[in-house]
């Protein structure tokens, strides 16, 4: 006989989202003086400034790095489902802090070479197989990711998916409205962007407490 327990917490397969301190935390651990902590670096960069997915952050070109009077990261969005494939492209605002710093590492990356729109923006190492550097896979996102979290000694459940999230419900706390969100991620409705906001016991006692009538 066999006892059924069930399963209390997150849903199922759904990650943390990571507090501002903790994103600060990661992003201050990657060796900048070396090429991979540099590259690290960068791609943890667009992930906190972004709400790109994973799959997106790996097809992204060097041409998708755009300044036109301001920085910005101009990529197509894709949205799989059962019967088909929805894309849209999506025009995103990034610091100028972030775009120079992004500019640094593909001049190191790409040294001695000219930055053409069609090079892959985060490429592999080339420490495997043919010692080929090739476009970033989504398991090398991966393994960026969870070597970060583990240095930063964080005790979630923290995915490359985990940004996205995070990047959401961050805004939703400076009171950016859940309209603009759900243009920023690219949903159809309302109700998909509300899936990814997350909420904890910290920020419910200070919505509580934001306002007192004595």
């Amino acid at each position: 006989m066999t006892i059924e327990t069930k399963r209390i917490g997150r849903p199922t397969g759904q990650s943390d989202f990571l507090e501002e301190e903790e994103v600060q935390r990661i992003l201050g651990l990657p060796k900048r003086n070396t090429r991979e902590g540099l590259r690290d670096y960068s791609i943890l960069l667009v992930l906190a400034n972004t709400p790109v997915r994973k799959g997106e952050l790996c097809s992204l070109k060097v041409g998708n790095l755009v300044k036109n009077g301001h920085a910005s990261m101009e990529y197509v969005a894709l949205k799989k489902r059962k019967d088909r494939e929805k894309t849209r492209r999506v025009h995103m605002p990034i610091s100028e802090d972030v775009y120079e710093a992004l500019m640094r590492y593909l001049r190191s990356e790409y040294r001695g070479q000219d930055l053409t729109p069609d090079l892959p923006l985060f490429r592999t190492m080339g420490k495997h197989g043919p010692w080929e550097k090739k476009p970033l896979t989504p398991k090398s996102v991966d393994f960026v990711v969870r070597k970060y979290v583990r240095l930063a000694e964080i005790k979630k459940r923290v995915t490359p998916h985990s940004f996205r999230a995070t990047y959401l419900t961050l805004r939703l706390d400076r009171g950016i409205s859940p309209r603009t969100l759900q243009e920023l991620a690219c949903h159809e409705s309302i109700s998909s962007t509300e899936r990814y906001l997350r909420t904890n016991l910290t920020r419910i006692q200070d919505g509580a407490l934001a306002l007192a009538f004595v």
